[in-house]
């Protein structure tokens, strides 16, 4: 894989500098393709912020074992959303989930009990009918 800055590529492991890192760390991304064999992953392990926003096709969230250092999550609107991945447990500095208007989600996996540091649990026009999860208070 190639990352490209100008005409020059940018191999993987070369340094990108900190204002860069920075701007990637609060990225708003809308689709991100990521898998273990990729060298985006070790730019997705270090976002805070990721916007799934508005996807409509996917049955299934995205698998968050390699984005543990989420702090904020948007699902809304995932229209065609039915399951939250049970790998959203381990995205333990999660402090916001956003899962607003995911009309064809009808439940949350128990893993969501699992986020200590959740203070925000946005669920407003949700089909959800039941949670699988123990709050923590």
């Amino acid at each position: 894989m190639f990352v490209f800055r100008d005409d020059n590529s940018l191999h993987v492991g070369e340094g990108f500098g900190s204002r860069l890192l920075d701007a990637i760390t609060w990225a708003d991304i809308l689709m991100p393709i990521i898998s273990e064999n990729c060298a985006s992953i070790e730019v997705a392990k270090q976002l805070k912020v990721l916007n799934f926003a508005f996807c409509h096709y996917a049955k299934c969230s995205q698998d968050f074992s390699a984005i543990t250092e989420l702090e904020i999550l948007s699902l809304k609107k995932y229209h065609g959303l039915m399951q939250v991945h049970p790998s959203i447990g381990k995205v333990k500095n999660l402090v916001s989930l956003g899962l607003s208007s995911c009309v064809s989600l009808k439940e949350l996996p128990g893993e969501v009990g699992e986020l200590e540091e959740l203070k925000e649990l946005i669920l407003d026009f949700a089909s959800i009918t039941k949670i699988l999860i123990q709050l923590i208070l």
